[in-house]
């Protein structure tokens, strides 16, 4: 059971050592589709995204067109990047956001990938780390282990990636 909190502290810890989070409270003025933008298109943001969206990528560029629903609004942004191939590669990620400015979810669109679509590898990733929790849980209690593989079920990468980003988003 100890190297199980071991293993999801480590776990953890990652994720907050790949988001820093840093205050933006303030940053922005009124206008919620620009305010947005520049959030989404913040090279060091947009970089550690496409580490979630296209891992193992390298990120050559970002660019956002809004399309407006009502009073709230999508950003369809596109990621340009790189993979082993060394090519041009593209993967549009559409974020949805109310009429507040406020991030609510993310949907994949349009892109090159074909063999590690958007989000595979890092749900690969996760997949691997709950099987290891799964292991490290085997002698614990039954509540533990269907509270555990709960959580397990409903991880996934487009998740991760919208929670983190709402962490970051400005008040």
């Amino acid at each position: 059971m100890r190297s199980s909190v071991k293993l999801v502290c480590g776990v953890l810890v990652l994720v907050a050592l790949a988001t820093p989070l840093r205050s933006t409270a303030g940053q922005f003025g009124a206008d919620h589709t620009a305010n947005a933008r520049a959030f989404i298109e913040d090279n060091a943001r947009a970089k550690r995204s496409l580490a979630l969206i296209q891992m193992g990528c390298t990120l050559k560029g970002v660019s956002s067109t809004v399309t407006q629903r009502g009073g709230a609004f999508t950003l369809n942004t596109t990621y340009s990047w790189t993979g082993l191939d060394n090519g041009n590669d593209y993967t549009v990620i559409h974020y949805d956001f109310d009429s507040n400015g406020r991030l609510t979810d993310a949907r994949v669109g349009a892109t090159s990938a074909v063999i590690f679509t958007p989000f595979s590898v890092a749900n690969r990733v996760l997949e691997v780390l709950g099987e290891g929790i799964r292991n490290q849980l085997q002698n614990a209690e039954q509540s533990v282990r269907d509270f555990a593989n709960t959580l397990i079920r409903q991880a996934n990468g487009r998740g991760i990636h919208v929670l983190l980003l709402r962490m970051e988003q400005p008040r």
